[in-house]
């Protein structure tokens, strides 16, 4: 092949000789350009505008591995960085961290001042819109009130994000004992990490749990300050019967939750179980919902049935606006499968996402919202999903060893990161 001298070619990005820099990616730019040279009639113009080379040249196409650089043409040749693009130097197998932010900090200053203003606006709206999803497993359960200090699910630049929790599941030791309860909270939140709280005992001060299943969201800053996403637990103590708290047989407590900033839309809200306190002469009932959705606010509604009690519930609740982008929310639950009249361990079924919702595999937070296993025996109960693709998943509210369960259901949050 003829040597071409790199002053001769023109890089198609910065105007220039590619000699001046070394960038692999110009010289890939060369490369295109003299290929298409060599492709046209001698002494014709193709259309980069450079003349073709002379019919007598060999007309194969140079390669990367085979394009020389005349270091006669210019002694820098290969030395300085491009800072044009991202494009990596010649022999360079990755940049430090500082390269790269000094890099970015002098493109930032070639921008007027309005330009480098929107688009530190647009990169803080990406980091910030977007909550994730953790998953975790307090096993085995020691003590009555647990602090496990858990780090995020990524960073978070722009500030502490705030976190929502969720009860996915849980064990029990055998009765009897008088009344337990199991609640989840958040506490100590710090740059990096949080401690979620789980406060478990009987009446006489013994743990009970031998396992506790949970979920958590991340909300970054920049969402909640907003008002975009909003939370809240909202707690129950029921009227007292004697020395105990009781929620009456076949009775439901309605409560008003108001936003602290109103939607333009009614949005979608979300409610999650996130601790209890029962007794065990009777089957675990218990179940959550909302009503009366509007632009400021919603009702939620807790009930049980039959001869359960109920000493106190704690319910997290999540707002968003309806017409989120790749995020969907729902609820399922056993009921189509026919467990209540023969009660099964394993409870599976298939939830669908909307159409065009997703274009990948969202990450997806549960959290029980509906439950009733039978008394008298260990209570053991897990939900999760599986299988989770952008059309839909499978889903499971199952039970095991002797724990018989007459239902179970919870809600869902879908969230394509």
């Amino acid at each position: 092949m003829a040597h071409i001298p790199l002053w001769k070619t023109v890089c198609s990005l910065h105007g220039e000789s590619p000699g001046t820099h070394g960038c692999r990616v110009c010289l890939q730019s060369v490369v295109e350009q003299m290929g298409e040279g060599y492709g046209a009639n001698s002494g014709e113009t193709t259309p980069t505008g450079m003349m073709t080379p002379s019919t007598t040249a060999d007309t194969n196409v140079p390669d990367m591995e085979s394009l020389r650089i005349d270091e006669s043409d210019n002694d820098t040749v290969g030395d300085e960085d491009c800072d044009g693009h991202d494009g990596e130097k010649l022999g360079n197998s990755g940049l430090d961290e500082s390269v790269i932010v000094d890099r970015i900090g002098g493109l930032f200053q070639q921008l007027s001042d309005e330009a480098r203003m929107d688009a530190i606006a647009r990169l803080s709206q990406a980091h910030s819109a977007t909550p994730t999803i953790g998953k975790g497993t307090y096993d085995p359960v020691l003590y009555q009130t647990t602090f496990d200090m858990i780090s995020y699910h990524k960073r978070h630049l722009l500030g502490v994000p705030e976190v929502v929790v969720a009860l996915t599941g849980f064990s029990t030791l055998c009765p009897p004992y008088e009344c337990f309860d199991l609640f989840l909270s958040v506490a100590n939140q710090r740059k990096s990490v949080f401690e979620l709280q789980l406060s478990t005992r009987d009446a006489l001060g013994t743990p009970l749990i031998g396992s506790v299943c949970y979920d958590w969201l991340e909300l970054p800053t920049g969402g909640t300050k907003e008002g975009s996403w909003q939370h809240g637990v909202w707690r129950w103590s029921f009227p007292r019967y004697g020395s105990l708290t009781v929620l009456e047989t076949d009775m439901s407590d309605i409560e008003g939750v108001c936003f602290d900033m109103s939607y333009e839309e009614v949005p979608e809200v979300v409610l999650f179980i996130s601790g209890f306190k029962t007794e065990p002469v009777h089957n675990l009932r218990f179940k959550i919902s909302t009503s009366n959705v509007t632009k400021t606010g919603f009702r939620v509604k807790a009930s049980t049935w039959l001869d359960s009690e109920l000493y106190d519930l704690s319910v997290t609740w999540l707002a968003y606006p309806s017409g989120t982008k790749h995020v969907h929310s729902g609820s399922v639950s056993t009921s189509p499968c026919g467990n209540s009249k023969k009660p099964q361990q394993i409870n599976m079924g298939y939830e669908s996402f909307p159409a065009g919702k997703f274009t990948k595999p969202p990450k997806v937070m549960v959290g029980l919202n509906y439950l009733d296993l039978e008394h008298g025996t260990e209570q053991n109960i897990k939900s999760f999903v599986s299988n989770v693709t952008h059309l839909g998943m499978c889903w499971n509210v199952d039970s095991w060893d002797d724990t018989v369960i007459y239902g179970g259901g919870f809600s869902y949050l879908a969230i394509e990161e």
